[in-house]
């Protein structure tokens, strides 16, 4: 970098800091402009872009950063978060390839392993989930989502459903107001029969985030309760 790009570089650096995603993503495009061979400005950009929602422009910044080649962790991420954009548009087989290069390496994140965890689970692949979730667990045993999910899944195979309430429950005690957890702790309770109870927490996840899927839940609860 020369001076006035180490000058732009710091006002971006300073503003992501401070959470001011929109200007420190459009100092960073300035710093793309120029060829920056940054791979620090490559993957802060990329993240000040997928905060603010602008995927395709974050995923040209984080392709950079794993093109430069210059720094091992910024390429992992850089793999994680193209493939979460992936996921988010649901194409998992990009997703999966992203992910290779991050599992390959053995990289510390959980995350990788997650993923990969959820994308089986979407498709219906129980036994490979549980595989992935079980793995993400092993570099991060605290992980609250992940024992959440690990757990949902159980319910979903409805399989090992004395695991399911474990891991649920455990996520639960980690945030006893999560929407997530609520919904699958409900979903529990759904799974065992206890429709009464399940609507009450369905309730209280639908709440704090009304999504479609709590509501599907919730109406399911309600039609066996009139039966």
């Amino acid at each position: 970098m020369n001076n006035i790009e180490r000058s732009v570089f710091a006002e971006s650096v300073k503003a992501y800091n401070a959470k001011e995603y929109r200007k420190a993503a459009s100092l960073f495009y300035e710093l793309w402009k120029h060829n920056s061979d940054s791979s620090s400005a490559a993957y802060f950009g990329g993240n000040s872009f997928y905060r603010l929602g602008e995927f395709p422009m974050a995923e040209e910044f984080f392709k950079k950063a794993i093109s430069l080649k210059k720094n091992f962790y910024h390429a992992m991420y850089a793999h994680i978060f193209i493939a979460n954009i992936a996921i988010k548009n649901k194409n998992f087989a990009k997703a999966k390839q992203y992910l290779k290069a991050p599992i390959s390496n053995n990289f510390e994140s959980h995350i990788p392993h997650m993923f990969l965890g959820y994308i089986a689970n979407q498709e219906s692949d129980y036994a490979l989930a549980e595989k992935y979730f079980k793995q993400s667990l092993e570099k991060d045993p605290e992980n609250a989502s992940i024992h959440n999910n690990l757990g949902f899944n159980y319910l979903e195979w409805n399989k090992n459903l004395d695991a399911a309430e474990k891991h649920v429950s455990f996520a639960l005690s980690k945030n006893k107001s999560n929407p997530l957890y609520l919904h699958s702790y409900g979903f529990l309770f759904f799974v065992k029969k206890n429709f009464k109870q399940a609507l009450v927490l369905f309730k209280k996840a639908f709440q704090i985030l009304p999504s479609r899927t709590i509501e599907q839940d919730l109406q399911r609860a309600k039609k066996f309760l009139q039966r």
